[in-house]
């Protein structure tokens, strides 16, 4: 229990640059400091700062589940408040005038998860230390977490101190993350613009065909490739003509889209872009002036708006960078990629579609929503990883009418989330692991670990899932405490080979400086992102993870799998009892420790780990005696012929 009389300050320090303003710094006398951060090198550096009382952590391990219920309030105000700005004539029509329930990134919906788990977390600073004033020491791209702390403080009447906010680093960021909007809105209009006129000279608009069945495709990310490309071909070889329909306008410039990845596997592919007309883009931008025209008459009301308030913290100042994101880069996409839909589904009539994300996510609702509902066809969904846990976000989705599922533990799960209604689920395994089977046949462990340039000389590999960072999914904190106890652990043990892989969604940052901070490392190999994992885990012994499908995938390469769960929540125990789960990170040391040191140890722990691995994917995919793809195209031909 801290003195009442004291005073207390709180320095948040999020870089080591900022602590070298510690270090000139003169602390007053009865004053007590606590250091806040969420970088494992300032806790080292600040170590030299003899008036520093305590050195904690920013932000707290807590996940989607603690905030789950507040997300969706808000969300609903601020659809609310959005639809508000909907004009048929000028602007953009109500039904795209939403943030949508899904939260996995972005700037809508995740960044209200983003702003309740930070102010949670800066109400646990402020009362566990009895904070008095609060020192806050500026870091270019962190303005927007400053400024939910400044609020949070000024709700507790508590004084704030910013140091640093006019630097010249700090300003530079702020005018480019203003810019970066507005280059985002161009780069997605020359995106549409550049694949309408290739494709219009490449290719002419596909024509109505017969046993047309659907794949919506809004992503060039091969594991979404992969994902569609086996039941493609299954369905072709009985008859029916399926087509990837792509959208990737909105995504980053590749050299070979979706759609040119799917042709070269020999399956028709189709560009949404080359749908979309030169007046619809011109409407679109249109559209954006109007509407933001609008959102700025009417931005007293929301920035004041009732229902915008977690915690006694006014909310809506907070979130009108997220409104106007939406209203300049997300709104006019939205617009083009409805009207292409539109003019598409005018001109076919799918017998079957799997949308985008069923219509949890926008670019399936849109298609949903564009479909010819007098000759509707059968919709059918099966996810990109697995279903495994209980999503809290989760609605009944009256769209569908087929889900396959791997096996009876997503068939249980799916009927707690009550994503369907039970009659429309079907067992029929995971056909996106049909490859990995023909993988291993091409190359063994050795292979492997040659293609990725890692020594076989090791005793033993270790591979760390990085993640993303994604506040209520993956904290930085998380990633940071975890990848700090691996690089100490390769430190003391040279004989042990540390693979780290991050996510491709993943932002260069801490994990690249926290690397490249022990660069006499000779065992410690950062892969590339946007590598598939497969060789990376065809090389390892064991995978260190949080709760990512990469668990299953290596469960698929025999081997083992350590969850490190830091938040102690035990509903992201996925694996049940085919992983170790860890929820302090003392253990892991210990744990990694016992099997370098220990043989017998080793030995007797990585093949329990085997069976109870063989035993659980036994138990999560179904058994049949032909390939999921097939299976799958089996049970789609039934439901079609039934309801033709």
């Amino acid at each position: 229990m801290q003195d009442s009389n004291n005073n207390n300050i709180l320095i948040i320090c999020r870089n080591l640059q900022s602590v070298r303003r510690l270090l000139r710094f003169n602390p007053q006398a009865h004053s007590r400091y606590i250091l806040a951060s969420d970088d494992p090198k300032v806790h080292e550096a600040a170590k030299e700062c003899s008036w520093i009382d305590k050195i904690c952590w920013i932000e707290q391990m807590e996940s989607f589940y603690n905030v789950a219920d507040g997300v969706i309030h808000l969300t609903e105000a601020v659809n609310q408040w959005l639809k508000s700005l909907a004009d048929d004539r000028h602007g953009f029509p109500e039904e795209l005038l939403f943030f949508t329930r899904h939260v996995e990134g972005g700037m809508t919906t995740q960044r209200i998860q983003d702003l309740l788990l930070l102010i949670r977390s800066y109400h646990f600073l402020l009362n566990t230390y009895k904070i008095t004033s609060v020192m806050v020491i500026s870091q270019p791209g962190m303005g927007w977490e400053d400024d939910v702390l400044i609020e949070t403080a000024r709700s507790r009447d508590v004084d704030v101190q910013v140091i640093g906010h006019h630097s010249f680093g700090v300003l530079i960021k702020k005018v480019g993350s203003f810019l970066k909007i507005y280059a985002r809105v161009a780069y997605y209009a020359v995106n549409d613009i550049r694949f309408n006129l290739h494709n219009r000279l490449k290719s002419k608009k596909t024509e109505r065909v017969d046993k047309e069945i659907v794949f919506q495709l809004c992503s060039s990310a091969y594991k979404h490739i992969e994902n569609i490309i086996p039941l493609m071909k299954a369905l072709r070889h009985r008859g029916y003509n399926p087509v990837a329909l792509c959208w990737h306008s909105n995504g980053r410039y590749t050299k070979e889209p979706g759609a040119d990845q799917v042709r070269r596997e020999g399956l028709q592919a189709e560009e949404l872009e080359k749908w979309c007309s030169f007046s619809d883009m011109w409407r679109s931008i249109i559209g954006v002036f109007w509407t933001w025209k609008k959102a700025k008459r009417k931005k007293s009301e929301f920035l004041t708006h009732k229902d915008l308030d977690y915690l006694s913290v006014p909310l809506g100042v907070l979130l009108w960078t997220s409104v106007r994101f939406f209203i300049v880069v997300e709104l006019p996409q939205s617009y083009r990629l409805r009207q292409a839909l539109k003019k598409y589904f005018k001109n076919h009539d799918p017998l079957a579609i799997k949308l985008w994300g069923a219509t949890a996510l926008k670019e399936g609702y849109f298609a949903w929503k564009s479909l010819n509902f007098k000759q509707r066809p059968l919709i059918f969904h099966y996810a990109v990883g697995v279903y495994m846990i209980d999503w809290p976000y989760q609605m009944l989705d009256n769209s569908v009418d087929l889900l396959f599922v791997a096996g009876e533990i997503n068939k249980k799960i799916v009927e707690k989330t009550k994503f369907v209604p039970l009659g429309k689920i079907e067992i029929c395994g995971q056909a996106k692991y049909e490859g990995i089977d023909d993988f291993k046949k091409k190359y063994n462990v050795t292979q492997s670990r040659s293609y990725l340039k890692i020594p076989s000389s090791f005793s033993m590999y270790i591979l760390f899932d990085s993640s993303a960072v994604l506040r209520g999914f993956m904290s930085s904190r998380e990633q940071a405490v975890t990848l700090n106890a691996l690089l100490k652990f390769a430190s003391t043990h040279p004989s042990v080979a540390l693979i780290v892989k991050p996510h491709p969604s993943h932002h260069v940052g801490i994990v690249e400086d926290m690397i490249r901070h022990g660069k006499d490392l000779k065992n410690v190999f950062l892969i590339n992102k946007n590598m598939l994992p497969y060789h990376a885990l065809n090389s390892a012994d064991v995978l260190i993870t949080k709760f990512s499908t990469l668990g299953m995938e290596a469960m698929l390469f025999d081997c083992s799998v350590i969850c490190c769960v830091l938040n102690g929540k035990q509903r992201f125990n996925i694996y049940e009892g085919a992983a170790d789960y860890i929820d302090r990170i003392e253990n892991l040391e210990a744990l990694l420790l016992k099997l370098v040191t220990d043989n017998n140890f080793r030995c007797k722990w990585h093949d329990e780990h085997i069976q109870k691995q063989k035993d659980f994917l036994a138990r999560y995919f179904c058994e049949m005696e032909e390939p999921p793809s097939v299976y799958q195209a089996k049970i789609l031909d039934r439901y079609l012929a039934t309801s033709r």
